[in-house]
């Protein structure tokens, strides 16, 4: 994995906000096993306002380095979680507004420019509308910043809706895996959730749960479910590490 160039987090060693922080040594350790599966506020274009104290963000319990050297459980295949997760933080605020759906899009899809764009634009009739009549769009996903270690993938094994049975794990925010996607797509052209939907916490006023994947070409799209038994294949559990 590439080093991370650690300049961008604009906090010495000796800072004492970085050292408070516990994120010194542990973080270090950390950051170097994870690459560029690591993604930092400073990395994010100025306009967006990502402005995160890094040294007031509280360290969870499982910011250890031989975690992240341990075999991934969930992958099942020899990997280690440090190469099956995505560690970053989650904001509570972007451009200056609150973490919602509704300016998480706007922004996206603002800054990308010419191209592809970043989330599903919502601008078809019937369904694919749904946000217009939905307090979904404006629900704020996120008061406080926060470090998240999010599962790379949709978990498709033993995907019931709203639990999880996997230890230490819980279902993920709708806000920690819109952000995790937004940040892959515009600072590492890579695509997160491309092979199929993760059922997240929330829900739509009528109770079905919120689902969230990647359409190649078209963006990351935003779905509850829909009883649909061709889709309900593809949906698994967006899983993320308490």
């Amino acid at each position: 994995m590439p080093e991370q160039d650690f300049s961008k987090i604009k906090l010495s060693e000796e800072d004492p906000r970085f050292i408070n922080a516990g994120l010194s040594r542990n973080f270090r350790q950390v950051a170097q096993i994870m690459g560029d599966r690591l993604i930092l506020p400073a990395e994010f274009p100025p306009e967006l306002q990502l402005d995160v104290d890094m040294g007031c963000l509280k360290q969870p319990d499982w910011m250890r380095p031989e975690l992240f050297e341990s075999k991934c459980r969930l992958a099942n295949t020899g990997a280690n979680v440090g190469d099956t997760h995505y560690l970053f933080v989650l904001p509570a605020s972007i451009a200056g507004r609150p973490l919602t759906v509704n300016n998480v899009l706007s922004v996206a899809n603002q800054t990308v420019g010419d191209r592809t764009p970043l989330f599903y634009k919502y601008n078809r009739p019937g369904p694919h509308k749904w946000f217009e009549n939905s307090p979904v769009g404006d629900m704020v996903l996120s008061t406080d910043s926060k470090w998240i270690l999010l599962y790379e993938s949709p978990f498709l094994i033993g995907k019931q809706r709203g639990s999880t049975c996997m230890p230490d794990y819980c279902l993920a925010g709708l806000g920690a895996v819109a952000t995790c996607l937004f940040a892959n797509l515009l600072l590492r052209d890579r695509r997160v959730f491309a092979n199929g939907y993760g059922a997240v916490q929330e829900t739509c006023p009528g109770g079905q749960r919120i689902d969230i994947g990647l359409n190649l070409g078209s963006g990351a799209r935003i779905w509850f479910d829909d009883q649909d038994p061709e889709r309900s294949k593809m949906i698994g559990q967006a899983l993320m590490r308490v």
